[in-house]
């Protein structure tokens, strides 16, 4: 399914809107500046941890947060402060922690995206625990918005067409 360039930038901004209202009321996180990359880009480096998930409906594209260790850290406490986490256990957790917050950002801003009278659908989020870069390997789209507070950062990823990416899955490398 083909989407408008100005239906990209809507989705882009309004996602962004719901992370910067969840991060400054739930976690205590101030955005200090954001630098939206809306050419599509040639590959997607991977910060620390990773989370994707799916929409589907009338907007079928992979969205993907990737999170500094310092940034995904501040989120883990915030969210763990009330409960004790047994030694070893911490990365697991941390883990949930980015998939918990692309679920919530994601999950608040779908009524938003959804065009009215349809549904959006998310895929449970997975998780790619490492530093590293994905590359391009057909047509689709990769956008970039880089988000800051202080030294710390996070990206966040809008690939599409999903027909088209999902057919170079298999080819896809993450270079480690």
């Amino acid at each position: 399914m083909e989407i408008s360039e100005n239906k990209i930038k809507f989705i882009i901004v309004t996602i962004i809107e719901h992370l910067e209202k969840y991060f400054n009321e739930e976690i205590g996180i101030t955005i200090e500046s954001i630098k939206y990359h809306l050419q599509s880009a040639n590959h997607l480096d991977l910060i620390g941890i990773t989370s994707f998930l799916s929409l589907d409906g009338d907007i079928d594209l992979y969205i993907g947060f990737s999170f500094d260790n310092n940034i995904i850290t501040k989120i883990f406490k915030q969210y763990t402060k009330e409960i004790s986490i047994e030694e070893g256990m911490e990365n697991s957790y941390i883990s949930e922690t980015a998939n918990d917050t692309i679920n919530i950002v994601i999950g608040n801003a779908t009524q938003q995206l959804a065009t009215k009278g349809s549904l959006l659908h998310l895929s449970p989020p997975i998780t790619i625990a490492a530093t590293g870069s994905i590359n391009k390997r057909g047509d689709e789209y990769y956008f970039i918005v880089e988000i800051f507070s202080g030294n710390d950062k996070m990206q966040m990823f809008v690939i599409g067409p999903k027909d088209v990416f999902e057919k170079h899955l298999n080819e896809v490398k993450i270079n480690l």
